[in-house]
This record gives structure tokens, C-alpha cells and sequence, in this order.
């Protein structure tokens, strides 16, 4: 296919047509659907050895040659009325994705109490059925367009009371570790709908493939001509200013020139008509007429990259009130298993208090969600093609998850202050003879540059009219896209794939548009 490239600015400038500014899933489909239009794109992103953005592997224990997963590990949706873009992308790639169960699941307190697993089994049904009536609530509000509250007080209007600690991790199990965040602060009407299970299904599937789980989009952007190796993608390109103009935003009537001095040695740049300017933090330039932005909120709201001129109100409202919450996965390798077999363990706390009665610790400072990285399901090939194989060397893995604020405390910490705390938890379910981890990996998702969180989620009292502007471009040079963008799927990588295919089709859209009416001006010239 043909690629038209407009006339380069005079400027020492790298020029694209089209610039994305990460190569995560939405920016690897956004620069594909621009390219399936001949549209000319470059990626920019900022690590220096690996595309997926937040689909990163960490090899663990180190030196081993295995690797988890440290940030995005499910496909989540299957089976349902819609098909999930992630599907296909897994069933191209023979992705090793064995089928995740949810069920599979025991509680523990204290190994010094007897199981009683009907207690827990009931308990899990009732939460059920609450929050079948939840979601009840939910859609009659957006219906009728109700105010908003948060998913607790619809909780607690369907009478769904948290008694004890089982009460408080069965609550944690289906809400917080899908969310990232607590029912406290989670919209009823936005988050708790739950689009993702309605449209594609309630089937889930667990990447466990050796290559990672970002093989999917590498396997793509390969394919696309965006891959490793191509003249497209720009590694090792963090971005630090993003700098435009546009004459006919009233926003902009006191920052309308790139002619703006910077007293931080930045260069200035020249006003060519509706070009824009990124300049990445190794002094490289780049220029194009539109720019898509696929950094996370947290990223946005951090600050660290600089718009010249300022973005408007309204964008920035939008981005500073969005929640970008961490969920922090915990890896810890013994040299065998002393755990059940079961797929998930829940444990309730220390000494078995109710975390709602303690006043010295918050909800999931006891590490309440455990996963079986060695459950028989996860040593299958999954449905896709792939093979599992054997994993290399004598050793047994768990994974503990918490989120919200309580990742904040965790990745405070040292890796050796989590482990005692890990070990803590880990001795009081199952007895204290048990050896201490030969290793451990914190994914850190909140102080890492390029993220800053880990994916985001629906706050109540944030409206659609406010998510709308959070997508929205500005002045159709600078777009925004991202999971954050989907008002269904926000905190899915599906989401992030629908968001950015969406917003480069769109792009796409815009740059024909103006290249006809480019056409059209020369065309009038010439008759002159």
C-alpha cells in the first residue's frame, strides 16, 4: 500500500505524518490501523528492549530462565456473545493459556483452626446473589440517570454485611482483586457493570507461555511492519515535552506559538501550522501533524511530561479525577510445595480477627489472595495451540496479590520487609516449621516511570461526561487513548486493543480528511 508523507517542516526534526507515543496495546493497534490506511506513523517508546507496555515479563527466581508474569496476565471474557480481540491475537500466537477457575478456591485462617469450608461456600453464595441485586441496582441508575454511589452503600442497601474476616476476603476475592480498588471508592453505576463477563463471557484463561504473555503483541506488531527491527519503532525514546499550538483554541490565546522561551535549555520551536513537536529526554526531536498519546493516567497525572501550550481545563480535570490504582503481584519461590492444591487460597487474618473489628491494620495488610502458580490446571497447554512443556528446575511458586492503598505500603517497603511479612502470613496458615522463600519479585507498578499504577478504575462520583473528555482529542492534533479510554473495558488489555484500533481508524479519518482539502486548495491555485 501506498504511504503519503506530507512535505517535512523545516526544522531539525525527525518528521512522521503520525506520531503514537507508546508501544503498549493500544499503541501497537493504533499504529496498525493507521497503517492498514496508508497513513505514515511512528512509534516512540520508552523502554529500551521490550514492547507490551504493561504485558511484562520478569524472569523469576533469577537465573532460572522462567519467567511470571508482572503486570497483565488473564484474558478475561470468553465464551459469551461477543468475541474478545484478545482471542484471536492468542490463537495466532499458540499462546500457553490454560483456563483459570475462580471456584477453585479454599479459605484459611489459622493452622490452628479447622477448615470449614460449607461456612465459606455458603458465605461465597450470598455474596453472589448480593451483587447480582448490585448490578441490578446499577443499571436501573444509568437507566434512569440517577446519581451516583459507591458499590459499598449498594452493598449495603442489598443488605450484604461483612461479619467476620471470612466475610471481608470473600469480598476482597471478588471485588478488590478484579478492581484494584475497594468498594468504598468504586462507582456503582460505571464499575460495577461489569461489561467485559456480559459481552464476552465469564471464561478466563491464565498465561503461563514461557515466551510471555506479550507475545501477542509482538507476534502483531511484527506482522503490522512495527515490530523489533523496524525503521518505525523507536526504542529507548521516553518522552519529556509535547510541544503544540493551535490558533483557533480559545485556550490557548496566551501560549498560542512554539516561539516560547524555555529558561531549562529547551530549543524553541517554530509556529508551522498545526504541527507538533515531542522531544524525547535523549535530546532527539520528533514532529507530525497528530500525536496519540497512550501513556497511562498515572503517567498523565504525574507530570512528567510536559505539554507546551497547556492542555486545557477540561482535559486536565478529566485526567486528574480518573483513578489509576496498583495492584502488586508478589512472587515467592520455595524449593517444594507445602500449600493446597487448589488454584487460589484466601486467607482471613492473623489470629483470625475480623478485619472490619481490627483498629491496627487495614483491609489486605494480611496478604488475604494467594494463587497456586503449581495448581495441575496451570501445567496444561490451554486451548490456543501452544505446549507448556516442562518448567526447568526443583521449584514451587506462590503469588500474593494486594491493591489499592495497601500496595502503597508494600511497595514502600524493601523486598526483605515483604518477605518477613509474607512469611508471617504464610506461617500462620500453615504452621511454623515451614522454610522461609529462597527468593521473592515485587512488581512495583506505582514508582515505575512509564506507569505509575498499574491499570485504572471507575471512582465514584466521575460521570460519563467526564470520561468523555478524558478520551477526547484536543484541536484534533493531540488524541488520548488507552484502556483508560473505554468506558466498558477500562482496566483490560481488550480494552486498550478496541481503544487504540478505534482511535487509529480515527486518526486515520482526520488525515485523509485534510489531505482532500489540501488537494482541493492546490486544485483552486492552479485554476487561479
Amino acid at each position: 500500500m501506498h504511504i503519503w508523507q506530507a512535505k517535512p517542516p523545516n526544522i531539525d526534526a525527525i518528521y512522521s505524518q503520525v506520531l503514537v507515543l507508546g508501544a503498549g496495546a493500544s499503541g501497537i493497534h493504533a499504529a496498525k490501523a493507521l497503517l492498514e490506511h496508508g497513513v505514515d506513523v511512528t512509534i516512540l517508546e520508552a523502554r529500551t528492549d521490550a514492547l507490551g507496555g504493561r504485558v511484562k515479563t520478569a524472569e523469576f527466581p533469577r537465573g532460572s530462565g522462567y519467567v511470571v508474569e508482572a503486570g497483565a496476565n488473564w484474558i478475561e471474557g470468553a465464551g459469551g456473545p461477543l468475541m474478545n480481540p484478545v482471542l484471536p491475537l492468542a490463537m495466532k500466537a499458540a499462546l500457553v493459556a490454560p483456563l483459570c477457575n475462580y471456584s477453585d478456591v479454599i479459605y484459611r485462617e489459622s493452622y490452628q483452626q479447622a477448615l470449614n469450608r460449607t461456612v465459606f461456600s455458603l458465605r461465597c453464595d450470598e455474596f453472589n446473589a448480593a451483587f447480582e441485586r448490585v448490578q441490578h441496582e446499577s443499571e436501573e441508575r444509568r437507566n434512569r440517570s440517577k446519581f451516583d454511589i459507591s458499590v459499598r452503600q449498594a452493598l449495603d442497601f442489598v443488605n450484604w454485611t461483612r461479619m467476620s474476616a471470612m466475610d471481608d476476603v470473600i469480598e476482597y476475592f471478588k471485588w478488590d482483586f478484579k478492581e484494584a480498588e475497594n468498594a468504598e471508592t468504586s462507582s456503582l453505576k460505571w464499575a460495577a457493570p461489569w461489561h467485559t463477563f456480559a459481552d464476552f463471557g465469564d471464561i478466563n484463561y491464565f498465561s503461563t507461555d514461557q515466551r510471555g504473555f506479550k507475545t501477542i503483541l509482538e507476534e502483531t506488531a511484527m506482522e503490522a511492519g512495527i515490530g523489533f527491527g523496524s525503521d518505525r519503532l523507536h526504542l529507548g525514546k521516553q518522552v519529556t515535552h509535547v510541544h503544540w499550538s493551535d490558533n483557533n483554541t480559545a485556550n490557548y490565546a496566551h501560549h498560542n506559538s512554539y516561539n516560547h522561551h524555555y529558561n531549562d535549555g529547551h530549543q524553541n520551536f517554530p509556529d508551522e501550522s498545526g504541527q507538533v513537536f515531542v522531544t524525547c529526554s535523549d535530546g532527539s526531536v520528533y514532529t507530525a501533524s497528530h500525536v496519540i498519546i497512550t501513556f497511562s493516567i498515572g503517567v498523565l497525572k504525574f507530570g512528567q511530561v510536559k505539554f507546551e501550550a497547556e492542555l486545557p481545563a477540561w482535559k486536565r480535570r478529566a485526567l486528574d479525577s480518573f483513578h489509576m490504582p496498583a495492584y502488586t503481584k508478589i512472587f515467592v519461590e520455595f524449593e517444594t510445595q507445602f500449600w493446597d492444591k487448589e488454584q487460589f487460597i484466601l486467607y482471613g487474618a492473623w489470629g483470625g480477627a475480623s478485619l472490619t473489628e481490627s483498629t491496627t491494620r487495614r483491609r489486605g495488610v494480611n496478604y488475604p489472595v494467594w494463587q497456586n502458580l503449581n495448581a495441575d490446571a496451570y501445567l496444561h497447554d490451554g486451548p490456543f495451540g501452544g505446549t507448556a512443556g516442562e518448567r526447568s528446575g526443583k521449584s514451587a511458586i506462590l503469588m500474593a496479590t494486594v491493591t489499592g492503598l495497601e500496595s502503597e505500603r508494600v511497595e514502600a517497603l524493601t523486598d526483605n520487609q515483604v518477605l518477613d511479612e509474607v512469611m508471617h502470613v504464610l506461617r500462620d496458615m500453615y504452621g511454623p516449621e515451614i522454610p522461609r522463600a529462597r527468593s521473592i519479585f515485587v512488581s512495583r507498578w506505582l514508582t515505575d516511570p512509564f506507569t505509575r499504577g498499574s491499570y485504572s478504575s471507575w471512582n465514584v462520583g466521575f460521570d460519563a461526561t467526564t470520561h468523555a473528555d478524558l478520551k477526547a482529542p484536543v484541536a484534533t492534533r493531540l488524541w488520548f487513548t488507552g484502556e483508560a479510554c473505554s468506558e466498558q473495558y477500562f482496566g483490560y488489555i481488550h480494552g486498550a486493543i478496541i481503544e487504540g484500533n478505534k482511535t487509529g481508524h480515527a486518526v486515520a479519518a482526520v488525515v485523509h480528511e485534510m489531505r482532500k482539502m489540501s488537494d482541493v486548495g492546490i486544485e483552486k491555485q492552479d485554476d487561479g
